[in-house]
């Protein structure tokens, strides 16, 4: 097949992934053109549009990115006019909602995951990319160089005399960096913000403007990556030869703990000669079954490894209650007892008191006899 040229159009944030994409496409013996190709000196938006005039295909580099760059929709409008054949390859994942009317009615392929079956897409459609027409003649107006908003701001702030302008711009610049996710348009407003701190007509209002906006993009030092949207519809028609089916890993089924039956018999426990697995007999008990109202084996009755069996809700209500109403009458019982023992103990106290006084006065008694006795003697 006779070699082709390509010029690819793409944005600044995916020089990664095109820098892979062309060099697929020069091992495959195509002539790749993009704007790294330019020389010192020339004027570069007059060779991006005679590039894309001399070029056999348009590649359109998708992404978030390159929809936003005003750059890359004036490239693919230029190359629309000139009836070149648009191939857009996709190389991040992009919401068919976000698509303009002229992406949104061609094949796009897949670029994704540069592995093989992306390789395979892309030559694919390469070779299957019709020839490019004569150009019209004449040749359709030519679009205007694009400037950004940024290039805009730039011009606003060399051109600002007045405090209310210079404040103004700062505030708009500050705001772009805070917003703006593309780190390289974050760095060219701040580049912009620097250039006017070092201004000598720079008034003093708009430098402490300057320094507030410094400051704040300092603590702020980027916005965090918004998630990519997730691809509710495919953007390729599907290419069946092109699938490699990818072999299902069979899941590991994880053993699950098996809890303690009542009314199961333990598998490790002998079985009966007969037994009854819909209706337990009442008069036969298995000596393997664990009864509600059969009391628990000792420890040393259990085989080895065997766990008691768990006692049915019911019974455990029944223990608690039965536990309950015997603490309830327990301290009645305790505190009757504390004040039967306390009436004892006075009982007691008062008796040996009233012992001691007996005893008391008796001795005093026996102490005055002799002397009445005495006393009767001398009367004699």
């Amino acid at each position: 097949m006779a070699t082709r040229s390509i010029f690819i159009s793409y944005a600044r944030k995916d020089r990664a992934q095109v820098g892979a994409l062309s060099e697929t496409l020069r091992l495959l013996g195509n002539q790749v053109w993009l704007d790294e190709s330019l020389t010192g000196g020339a004027k570069w938006w007059a060779e991006i549009l005679k590039q894309i005039e001399q070029c056999d295909i348009f590649l359109y580099v998708l992404s978030r990115s390159s929809l936003k760059s005003e750059a890359c929709t004036a490239e693919k409008a230029y190359a629309l006019d000139l009836r070149k054949p648009l191939l857009p390859v996709m190389v991040e994942p992009v919401g068919a909602a976000s698509l303009p009317a002229d992406l949104a009615q061609l094949h796009i392929v897949n670029y994704t995951h540069s592995g093989q079956q992306g390789v395979i897409r892309l030559v694919n459609a390469v070779n299957g990319m019709p020839e490019a027409v004569a150009l019209p003649s004449p040749l359709p107006q030519k679009p205007p160089v694009p400037v950004s908003y940024l290039s805009q701001l730039g011009r606003q702030a060399r051109d600002a005399r007045t405090v209310d302008e210079q404040i103004l711009v700062t505030s708009k610049l500050g705001a772009v960096a805070e917003s703006d996710e593309d780190p390289e348009k974050r760095a060219e407003a701040l580049a912009i913000i620097d250039d006017m701190a070092r201004r000598h007509d720079l008034m003093a209002e708009a430098e402490h403007q300057i320094r507030i906006v410094k400051e704040r993009l300092h603590a702020f030092p980027a916005r965090p990556q918004p998630p990519q949207p997730p691809e509710a519809q495919q953007l390729e028609s599907p290419e069946p030869e092109l699938v490699e089916p990818q072999p299902a890993e069979p899941q590991r089924a994880e053993p699950q703990r098996a809890e303690p039956q009542r009314a199961e018999p333990q598998p490790a426990e002998p079985q009966p000669a007969e037994p009854q697995p819909a209706e337990p007999q009442p008069a036969e008990p298995q000596p393997a079954e664990p009864q509600p109202a059969e009391p628990q084996l000792p420890e040393s009755a259990r085989g080895p490894g065997q766990m008691p069996p768990t006692p049915p809700p019911a019974v455990v209500r029944e223990k608690k209650a039965s536990e309950d109403e015997r603490r309830r009458w327990l301290v009645p019982i305790i505190v009757c007892g504390a004040l039967l023992l306390l009436v004892l103990l006075a009982v007691c106290v008062w008796a040996a008191a009233g012992g001691l006084a007996a005893q008391g006065d008796s001795s005093a008694a026996a102490r005055s006899k002799p002397a009445v006795w005495v006393r009767a003697c001398r009367i004699r």
